[in-house]
């Protein structure tokens, strides 16, 4: 069987968004199958969990003759919904991954590029942008949620270090975490049973350490030397683990949507452009959460939006971020997911 690879990923939405690096990690949460003819890849009842792309064959949607094509670029389950069967029409080539970590990455990944283009645009922050999107794009916050990625810097302190002096040692407890701003050091650890201290890596500008010990409550399992003088970005653990906690943001269920229209709220997709093409609400307008910041500009400040997602994940970092601009903004709970796939105000290119 053919490996999967990243440029075959960028051929489906909505990987097409993402760049090397993210691509990377998702490939490693991608599983390649080959079914046969007449297989049943989901059914009514059945987990639901996982999105299916077709790489090659014929997959059957429903009861009915709608067939979808290895030419289809999208998940399966936006031919046909999450309710119906996918049978193999053909033999088949695919793969799939679970909708949460897509979802998870997606959201982040394009919060990230919010983010970016929000410091792009702030002249104070000229001569530090090169480190603050260093950081944004390293591992350290890839558990943090969304919706607090902008208050990262707020809880970041700097912390002058000297070369041969000794950050975080093996067995202690951990109080901070930390991100190099300027400098190197070196990683040791010693074995259980052995004398000898192993050396592990030298971690330069740009990487991060110590956040294993504020996410699991445990001692330090390294010791972190400076090879250098530098400057450290420090936070704290209770800011750390305040980061990881989602705050809260105002939402509306399915059932309210058609009222709150009624009443003159608009509609935000924060979708990428490609997933708004495909489907979406009547008179939506789409303003993908990675260019909010650019698509802000113009939205009305007297007017109420309702933003949503496939989920609602995106949407209620988008409801987040504009709100703290002072719209008045809700997202839409389970986004279109929760939607019938015949909805009235579902608007699809097929």
């Amino acid at each position: 069987m053919t490996p999967l690879t990243t440029a075959a990923l960028k051929s489906f939405v909505p990987f097409r968004v993402f760049g090397e690096e993210r691509l990377k990690v998702l490939l490693n949460r991608c599983e390649r199958e080959y079914v046969r003819k007449g297989k049943v890849l989901t059914e009514p009842g059945r987990d639901q969990s996982q999105a299916f792309f077709l790489l090659s064959g014929s997959i059957k949607c429903g009861e009915d003759s709608r067939l979808i094509e290895a030419d289809f670029s999208y998940p399966l389950h936006y031919r046909c919904g999450s309710r119906e069967t996918l049978t193999a029409m053909t033999d088949c080539s695919l793969f799939r991954i679970e909708r949460e970590a897509l979802d998870r990455l997606l959201c982040w990944s394009e919060s990230v590029r919010y983010l970016e283009q929000d410091i792009a645009c702030q002249k104070s922050y000229d001569q530090d942008q090169e480190w603050m999107l260093m950081l944004l794009n390293s591992n350290l916050f890839y558990k943090v949620s969304p919706i607090n990625l902008p208050k990262i810097f707020i809880h970041l302190s700097p912390r002058e270090v000297k070369s041969g002096e000794m950050i975080i040692r093996q067995g202690e407890g951990g109080d901070y975490c930390y991100f190099i701003k300027q400098g190197k050091a070196l990683v040791t650890r010693q074995l259980p049973g052995e004398k000898e201290t192993a050396r592990v890596a030298q971690i330069g500008v740009g990487q991060c350490f110590g956040e294993d010990a504020l996410l699991h409550e445990t001692v330090r399992n390294a010791t972190v030397t400076m090879e250098s003088d530098g400057l450290l970005m420090r936070i704290e653990k209770r800011d750390f683990l305040q980061l990881l906690r989602e705050p809260a943001v105002e939402t509306l269920s399915n059932r309210e949507l058609d009222m709150v229209l009624q009443t003159g709220s608009l509609l935000l997709d924060v979708r990428t452009l490609e997933e708004y093409r495909y489907r979406h609400l009547k008179n939506a307008l789409s303003a993908p959460l990675g260019t909010l910041r650019l698509h802000a500009r113009v939205l009305d400040p007297y007017a109420s939006y309702v933003v949503y997602c496939d989920t609602d994940r995106r949407s209620r970092t988008a409801a987040s971020f504009l709100t703290q601009q002072g719209y008045r903004v809700r997202a839409l709970l389970g986004g279109l997911n929760h939607l019938p796939i015949a909805h009235p105000l579902l608007e699809s290119a097929l």
